[in-house]
């Protein structure tokens, strides 16, 4: 989710600069985005890490889902973990709740070579069949050094299918 950086690559600042400075739509074409589930949808940004989302999962502090574009990242999780987090934010209504997901890096997690786990975008496609929602992964989120600039709660329209993410700021 959000955090503090030492120090920002180019491509953060600049994402970062267009958010604070112009104003303007600090997202946009994610060059690694991949398709999970086809589709276009729009709504304020909510969300963040996953396991932090999963922990306020059925408490007065969780986020408010309805109609939102749910955007995750974490790091150091298992898939298997991933799974059941998901499975949690489903279970508790929130993933019923959104218009779109999207992803950003699930970094330091299973190790690509585990033929017990499962790939990771499978369960991100189960998670997205399960909301019923377009959705993306691979958008530059996370622990990462390229990283765009979310603004939670403004407007956001996704579109899966051309991987884009476009922010709409006040």
């Amino acid at each position: 989710g959000p955090h503090a950086r030492a120090a920002l690559s180019a491509f953060s600042r600049e994402s970062l600069a267009r958010a604070v400075v112009l104003q303007r739509d600090p997202c946009g074409h994610a060059p690694l985005a991949r398709v999970i589930r086809a589709g276009r949808a729009a709504g304020p940004l909510v969300g963040g890490n996953l396991a932090l989302l999963a922990a306020l999962a059925g408490t007065p502090y969780a986020p408010r889902y309805d109609g939102a574009i749910l955007v995750l990242e974490d790091v150091g999780e298992a898939t298997y973990r991933i799974d059941r987090m998901l499975r949690q934010l489903a279970l508790c209504g929130a993933l019923g709740a959104i218009a779109g997901l999207a992803c950003g890096a699930f970094t330091e997690g299973t190790p690509p070579h585990d033929v017990n786990s499962r790939p990771l975008d499978d369960v991100l496609r189960e998670a997205a069949d399960i909301a019923g929602v377009p959705a993306i992964a691979g958008i530059p989120m996370g622990h990462v050094d390229d990283q765009w600039t979310l603004p939670l709660g403004a407007h956001a329209e996704l579109d899966a299918d051309s991987g884009t993410l476009h922010v709409t700021l006040p």
